[in-house]
This record gives C-alpha cells, structure tokens and sequence, in this order.
C-alpha cells in the first residue's frame, strides 16, 4: 500500500487548478489555440439533470431541498472524430455547454420518453450517472455528458446532481484539508437516498420497458448502493422491475459493507452488478487512509465481491484519454477519462453479456472469474454482438 495521502492531495488539488471552469461551471481542459484548431468535427450532446440542489438568487447551490429540478444542458463538443470511433473514446476534446432550460416534472417526462422513442438503437435506454464528491453542478453534467459523448450514446445520459462541496477542499484547518469536505459531503449524500430514488421513478416512467442503467461514481457508488437497499415501496417496485445494470465506477463504499451486507440486496433490484476497480487510483487511496477501510474501488480487495454475484473489472492496466495535462495531474479515478473501461462500458448499455468481454477484445478472464483490462488499441470497429451470441 503507498503512502500516498499527502503526495496525492497535492497532486489533486494542482490538478483541479489546471482544468479551468468554463461557462455554467463546466470544466474545460486547459488547451492551446494550435491544439483548438486541429478539431475538424462539431456535435452537439443533450444531457439531462434531476438535482436537489436548492436554487438561491439564480444559481443552485449546496444546500438540499426536498423539491427537485429538472432541466437539461446542450453542450457542443469539439474533436477529431466522430462518433463510433476509437477516437471519441480515447482522444481528447474541446467541450462547451451552449444552451440550459428548466423543465416541469411533467415535460422533462414527455421530452425524456421522446428522446428514447427516437434512439437508432432501442438498447441504448435511459443512463443515470451520480457524481462524487467535491463535485459542483456544472462539472456533475460535464462529466455525465462525457461519458454518454465518448461512448456515442443515443439514449438519454441523466445527471443526478446532489449537493455536493464545489471543490475536493474544506479549509477549516491545515490538517482537515480534504476529510472535512469529504465527510461534509458524506452526510449529504445521505440525505439524498429519498431525492436519487425519486429521481429513478422519474427515468423509469420515461424510460417505460427500455433498459435503465445506474452508475455511481466516487462517493456516488455510496449514495447509490445505500438508496437501492433502503425498504420501501419504491425499492418494491424495482425488485418486480429490476435496473439492467447497477455500475459502481472508483465506487468509495466500504468494502465489507457491501459485501457483507448490501450484495444480495442489491442483487433483487439490479439484473447486472458491475464494478470497475483500480490498484492505481489516488483517491481510492486518500478514502482508505480517511475511512481506515478498505474501499470497493480498489481494484485487488474488490474482487472479494465477485463471490457475492459482481462482475468485477479491474482498469488498471486499460487506456485512459489523451492529453499532456491530464497525464500529469488526472488521479485516475474519472470514470469520463477510462477509455478502454468506457469502451467495456458501451457493450454493457448495449446488453452485451459478461461472458462477451474477451471476444470484444480487451480484457481477459482471471480464474477468479473478474476480468483484466488490456491497454491496447480501441477497436475502430468492434465485434457487432448481438446479446443473444458468444
């Protein structure tokens, strides 16, 4: 196990300094006009948004609120390739959101099951992505529409966006940097089990028979995990109607916890379990030296959970996005920057079976019965399986 509390936090922080904040509180990487210019095709990408963020003098801000908004964000993407290629998923690009509005529960449902009725691809369905922590509104959305982006998603990408801290970084003193924050948004994300089931009912009335896929990132994959398994009646309604698929990506969740207790709760709500795991990511790192525990996204003590019905895949090895900068400062742990993961992912939404991933061709099968990534090449066109082969 590295020390790597402090260097990491360092790390972190400099990173966090060095990909700017653009318009509506979007992150842009920090690029050169040369760079810009190399960008030959423009697309525009519609994510959708439920938050119980409450809305103060215009803007929403940390604080919950028990009423939700809905909206959506057009954002426009620039880059070198189009979709379907291995270079959406692998290269960098320029992104911008141009355009928000604020929707009623009533029209966001009409506008979301018109999205899905419209998809080339009836098995793309409706995508919930829940950040983690440290997370502002604005990067919440980037980081969802990235990931819908990269993968050419032509479902509907929703962005679950609880109040989380702007930033990795509380100041109440030198020695409390990070874990002040971290346990400030730890509660919150408690809180917010009643607001993120709702927020599923809402995708689920849309979304009808088409396929439902959850992911919870970070300290999301907590939020997530702790929500689904709370007694209720919409817990109820999705065991009679399961989630295709419940994705745990760096998920910051107690290890035992979920395996000892949450896993065959889980299982009755959630048709697949997926948790991509990696032995190089710092903040898994800092959760650990935090929570004095072992964490779920760590990918060697994960696969513990494959025992309990997950399909675990370790990334460490696999590709992650292009860019100078991010080379240097990204952490490892942005699911929007896993390339090859992203590209697991995709076969995932598709309804692509576990036993496909080696025909896919990156990742092999270990006698554990979890699945390595491979760090090669992103298949330009990859196998057209159908759920139905291998």
């Amino acid at each position: 196990m590295r020390s790597l509390f402090p260097v990491g936090l360092a790390v972190l922080i400099a990173g966090c300094a060095s990909f700017g904040v653009g318009p509506g509180g979007a992150t842009r990487a920090a690029q050169s006009d040369s760079a810009r210019a190399t960008f030959t095709t423009t697309t525009f990408d519609t994510t959708w948004y439920i938050s119980n963020r409450r809305r103060e003098a215009g803007e929403l801000s940390r604080n919950p609120t028990d009423s939700l908004e809905y909206g959506l964000i057009v954002t426009r993407y620039r880059e070198r390739s189009g979709p379907g290629s291995d270079g959406r998923i692998a290269e960098d690009s320029d992104s911008e959101p141009i355009d928000s509005a604020r929707l009623s529960r009533s029209d966001f449902v009409t506008r979301l099951r018109m999205r899905l009725a419209d998809s080339p691809d009836p098995r793309s369905g409706a995508i919930v992505y829940v950040h983690g922590y440290g997370v502002s509104f604005g990067l919440g959305i980037t980081q969802g529409s990235d990931i819908g982006h990269r993968i050419s998603h032509t479902g509907a990408m929703v962005a679950f966006a609880w109040p989380a801290h702007a930033s990795v970084v509380a100041w109440p003193s030198a020695a409390a940097v990070v874990s002040r924050a971290y346990r400030d948004d730890s509660a919150t994300a408690a809180a917010s089990h009643d607001a993120f089931l709702s927020a599923v009912s809402t995708v689920r009335e849309a979304a009808g028979t088409q396929s439902t896929t959850v992911i919870g990132h970070s300290l999301g994959g907590q939020l997530v995990t702790e929500a689904l398994t709370r007694p209720g009646a919409r817990r109820d309604t999705l065991v009679k109607q399961p989630l295709t698929a419940l994705v745990l990506f760096a998920a910051d969740v107690n290890l035992a916890r979920l395996r000892d207790s949450l896993a065959s709760t889980l299982a009755a709500v959630a048709s697949r379990r997926i948790v991509y795991a990696s032995d190089d990511d710092l903040m898994m790192d800092m959760s650990r030296f935090i929570n004095k525990s072992e964490r779920a996204g760590e990918a060697t003590p994960s696969l513990q959970l494959t025992a309990r019905g997950f399909e675990v895949v370790d990334v460490t090895r696999g590709r992650r996005v292009n860019g100078a900068l991010r080379k240097i400062f990204e952490p490892g742990h942005g699911m929007r920057f896993a390339a090859t993961a992203l590209f697991d992912f995709a076969a995932v939404v598709r309804g692509i079976p576990a036993r496909c991933r080696v025909a896919l061709g990156l990742s092999t099968q270990m006698d554990d019965g979890s699945w390595r990534l491979l760090n090669g090449p992103i298949p330009r066109n990859p196998p057209r399986l159908e759920p139905g082969e291998c």
